[in-house]
């Protein structure tokens, strides 16, 4: 007798541990040995979170949406996939890892998260190919709990899911986890409400109505109504009275029904003017429909995300950013104008991944790496002072503050605060002069860090070197994503900032040439034809024909 058959590469069996085991066990296997390949490169955080997000997730998700994802496992792919990003243990708190990027997080999902996400689809499959034999499983535990119109809504917690497939249980609770309820607001949706689960409504525990009205198709507050919205006051099952139900049970049924949601129901159909037609469309297809459009895979773990997150009250901060708001008093719409600089900084992978760790307390100072073992004493690299803190490294350092004067002296206006290298500059009116300044800050910052890290003093010749590849590596970049308009915009603010004499490009009128080439419709050149005119267009088929002809 056959234990197990692979079929399209999952393990079925009868022993649901071991099938388990088969089949995860090598998802495992192949996520660390892909991760593993991908330790030898030199990534950024940038970098390794998009690898993450690329082929991480991709070992898991085809499995997900087939077969329940044990917790053990989803303990383990986390865990892989964290030590990845951070190179080691966690150094922020995972369900603030879990927002987005422009939120102070890098839109890390969590496996339980594309677990959830990938057995949701089901619901959507099922509306879509209705006619498929897979189909009657679901359509069979719909059902026996009172039709669709069980997803219009939360449903209570204590509704009982036992005897039911275990995947669609997983399902339906992953469903109701993520939906939300129709308010009062919503009378069209409200309609389509299924009086016998949903968590308003519904008391599973003492319910002894339920499985009679259920057996009888009677469950939405559409079923109870009539063409105007008005309670339907005797028994009636399709415009017929039915004999077979008492109507003392009929009152106790529709008087759970909220009399502010039938006068929201009767406003609408007023205002509309909708009939029986219209009524009959406002049914839990149109309803579930309607819900489905929006959901794909990435889009259902990104929500499941954005609501684990409020769960798990993840408006907490990590403790770096906690002890700048009490030092320089930020507030919550302050931190997410930084927050949202980590993209508009630079398109630079590299660049971004620094700006993410310096506003998160994620850069090294000497205390850290002396505790590593990477350098021999924890003192300052610049003055020597002992025991070297961020705070010392970015501005109490007197090398560093003679670095910060000497960018202040080559400002067109203004000089640079310390809450300015820490937190950016927020108040100026000016916004292009803004984000010229700030961009100016942080590749400063990227710069006196490395500074440190290899022993050197911070001088503004050198700085001004690092500017220039920047904006080189910032170019190419441009160019291959078909953003060199944006790019030049960008260099020119910096430029206007900065005085004549340390002109970035050298000469504005250059800038002021390929930015006028470029709107009149380089930017709808693709790449090849910008290396043909570069000279650096590859030989044609031809050309390497020939060549090999004559050797």
């Amino acid at each position: 007798m056959v234990k197990e058959i692979n079929i399209t590469g999952i393990y079925q069996g009868t022993d649901r541990y071991n099938i388990e085991e088969m089949n995860w066990k090598r998802i495992v296997e192949r996520t660390r040995i892909m991760l593993e390949r991908w330790k030898g490169r030199d990534l950024s955080l940038m970098g390794r979170l998009a690898i993450v997000k690329a082929q991480g997730i991709a070992q898991i998700q085809y499995m997900a949406s087939n077969i329940l994802m044990p917790e053990r496992y989803i303990k383990e792919i986390n865990r892989l996939l964290y030590k990845f990003i951070w190179k080691g243990p966690d150094k922020i708190k995972r369900v603030i890892a879990r927002r987005k990027i422009r939120e102070g997080g890098l839109g890390m999902p969590d496996a339980s998260d594309i677990a959830k996400a990938a057995s949701i689809q089901w619901i959507g499959r099922g509306e879509l190919w209705a006619d498929k034999y897979w189909n009657d499983f679901l359509q069979e535990d719909l059902e026996k709990l009172g039709g669709k119109s069980i997803l219009n809504s939360k449903a209570h917690k204590d509704l009982n899911l036992k005897r039911k497939y275990s995947f669609n249980e997983y399902m339906f609770k992953n469903w109701w986890e993520q939906v939300r309820p129709p308010e009062i607001e919503e009378p069209e949706l409200l309609l389509g409400v299924n009086i016998w689960t949903d968590e308003r409504l519904a008391k599973p525990k003492k319910d002894d109505l339920a499985r009679i009205f259920i057996n009888k198709g009677l469950c939405r507050i559409v079923d109870f109504v009539d063409k105007k919205g008005k309670l339907i006051k005797t028994p009636m099952i399709e415009g017929k009275r039915a004999k077979d139900i008492n109507i003392l049970l009929w009152i106790r049924a529709i008087n759970r029904i909220p009399n502010r949601w039938i006068k929201a129901i009767q406003e609408w159909i007023r205002t509309k003017e909708e009939g029986e037609e219209e009524m009959e469309k406002r049914t839990e297809e149109i309803n579930i429909k309607t819900r489905m459009e929006t959901i794909t895979a990435k889009k259902m773990t990104q929500r499941i995300m954005r609501i684990n997150i409020v769960d798990k009250l993840a408006r907490e901060e990590p403790k770096y950013k906690d002890e700048l708001a009490i030092r320089f008093g930020t507030t919550a719409m302050e931190w997410r104008k930084i927050d949202k600089r980590v993209i508009t900084h630079s398109i630079a992978s590299k660049n971004r991944s620094f700006m993410y760790r310096f506003n998160n307390g994620l850069t090294y100072n000497n205390k850290d790496f002396y505790r590593f073992g990477y350098k021999e004493t924890d003192e300052c690299s610049f003055c020597g002072e002992s025991s070297q803190t961020s705070r010392h490294l970015f501005w109490e350092c007197k090398e560093t503050r003679k670095f910060w004067k000497e960018i202040s002296k080559r400002l067109r206006k203004g000089t640079i605060t310390e809450r300015e290298v820490f937190l950016g500059e927020n108040e100026n009116e000016n916004k292009q002069e803004e984000w010229a300044k700030n961009n100016i800050i942080a590749l400063a910052n990227q710069y006196i860090y490395k500074s440190n890290y290899k022993g050197e003093k911070p001088s503004w010749e050198c700085f001004q070197g690092i500017v220039q590849y920047n904006k080189r590596l910032e170019e190419r970049i441009a160019e291959n994503e078909n953003k060199i308009l944006n790019h030049l915009v960008k260099w020119e603010n910096i430029e206007m900032l900065l005085t004549k004499e340390c002109y970035i490009s050298g000469s504005s009128s250059k800038s002021e040439e390929k930015k006028k080439e470029t709107s009149q419709g380089s930017t709808a050149r693709n790449g090849k034809e910008r290396r043909r005119k570069r000279g650096h267009e590859t030989a044609t088929e031809e050309e390497r024909a020939t060549k090999r002809r004559k050797e």
